[in-house]
């Protein structure tokens, strides 16, 4: 879903600034222009104002005039939509299930994304996971920080009273191992299932899973 949003995006920048300038373009999200896989980098781990203001710079360097780069980019941006309904449910069809039993177990559970907000919870919605949360935290969320700033790992453990200690960090990005980290978690278990490879995630994961 967000290889197809890149293209929208990349497509109309390039056409607004008149230059043949794709490849960069997707080479600076962490998106092969080839393949279209996602790997670590703006687009997994950064919030929507970092990757507008990194894409600006780009086309600055470019020789593109800072205010036609900006307004490029600003008029080219579309929220990602997350949570569209078919995408959503193929997504980890045992999830609801892991969710239960965690809730069962009076486990209490956080959603720290850089993805915007109304995409976020329009996924929870669709996969039927919404009663299962006790707290999100968004990219464009007032008051947060992005990751691995260990700000909004605090602030959802603050929120919820449960002491970093005996919090869990569960993510599949370096920035996501990253704030577990940093904010001293208890537990920082990485994941192979998304963006990340165990050379990038172990140094700071206490634990990585494979499947």
């Amino acid at each position: 879903m967000w290889s197809s949003w890149a293209d929208k995006v990349i497509d109309s920048i390039a056409k607004k600034v008149g230059l043949e300038i794709h490849e960069k373009l997707y080479t600076a999200l962490g998106v092969c222009p080839k393949t279209k896989r996602i790997y670590p980098g703006l687009l997994a781990e950064s919030t929507a104002p970092v990757i507008q203001e990194e894409l600006v710079k780009l086309l600055v360097r470019e020789g593109v005039a800072a205010d036609v780069a900006k307004n490029a980019v600003e008029s080219s941006w579309v929220e990602g939509d997350t949570g569209q309904g078919k995408t959503a449910k193929s997504i980890h069809p045992e999830i609801r299930t892991l969710f239960k039993i965690l809730k069962d177990k009076d486990i209490k559970i956080a959603i720290c994304t850089a993805d915007n907000r109304r995409g976020t919870l329009n996924t929870l919605k669709n996969l039927d996971l919404s009663q299962y949360i006790d707290m999100v935290v968004c990219g464009d969320d007032p008051c947060t920080q992005p990751k691995p700033s260990p700000h909004n790992a605090w602030k959802i453990c603050g929120a919820l009273g449960v002491d970093p200690m005996d919090a869990v960090m569960v993510g599949d990005t370096k920035a996501d191992v990253g704030m577990g980290h940093a904010a001293k978690l208890g537990w920082v278990v990485g994941v192979l299932s998304g963006i990340g490879d165990t050379k990038e995630l172990l140094p700071e994961a206490n634990y990585i899973i494979s499947k």
